[in-house]
Order: structure tokens, then sequence, then C-alpha cells
């Protein structure tokens, strides 16, 4: 939030619930790990990766009325139109100094509800405060 970089670990746990651990310094020390209940591990075992930046404000406007009920990225692409270059997507220079830039999340997770099939990379537009 201050705009410090902060690396987030979520990790397996034979406890029956996920370990989660943050560092400040890029990696090179982690707090020590936390149990997070609302973070259940399933019987079977699911992982995934999430990683999460800041949103490219220029796409703000455009996504704050989306088509349709998905709140995917693919939702919209056009794939006729090439990749932006990057400096397009830093946050606008003009911003007030207390603007937060909102967070997006990609994640991977099977796209099979009831078979663990198929691997689908996600964006989250939205991501929700797990506390």
């Amino acid at each position: 939030e201050d705009g410090t970089n902060v690396l987030y670990c979520n990790a397996r746990s034979p406890l029956g619930y996920r370990v989660q651990a943050l560092s400040l310094d890029d990696g090179a020390v982690f707090q020590e790990g936390q149990l997070v209940q609302r973070l259940v591990e399933p019987r079977n075992g699911c992982h995934g990766s999430i990683v999460g930046f800041p949103a490219p404000l220029h796409l703000q406007q455009t996504l704050q009325h989306p088509t349709g009920h998905s709140r995917h990225w693919t939702s919209f692409l056009d794939s006729n139109k090439t990749t932006e270059s990057s400096s397009n997507i830093t946050p606008h220079h003009d911003a007030h100094p207390d603007f937060l830039t909102p967070t997006w999340v990609v994640y991977s997770h099977p796209t099979w509800a009831t078979a663990r099939k198929d691997l689908g990379v996600f964006l989250s537009l939205f991501p929700r405060d797990p506390d």
C-alpha cells in the first residue's frame, strides 16, 4: 500500500489449511508462516499459483462497465489488436498522491468442476480481501 513490493507465498500443509507467509525484501527472507483457516486444503489436494499486480489504469474506464457477466480478462481481449507497450500500463502521473492503484490477480486452476483436468489461467479484476 505504501509503494513497497510484497511477495506473498501460499503453500500446502498437512494440517488441513494452507500456510501463508510474506516477504518485504523481494523474497530474501519470509516472515513466519501462518495457518489460514479460510484457505481450506482439500482432501485430495489442489494447488495453483496466484500473482497480484497493479491494474493498468488506462483500462479502468473501459472495464468500469463490462459487457456481459464475466470478470475475466479474456472477455475484453480483441485478438485483432496488438499488445500495447509497457509504458501504457503504468499508473497515471497525475493521480492523487494518496491514490492506491487497484490490484488484479492472475491465478491458475483446473477448468473442470468435477475433475482436475485442463489447467486454465484466469485474471480476476476484482479480487477479494482474504481477511
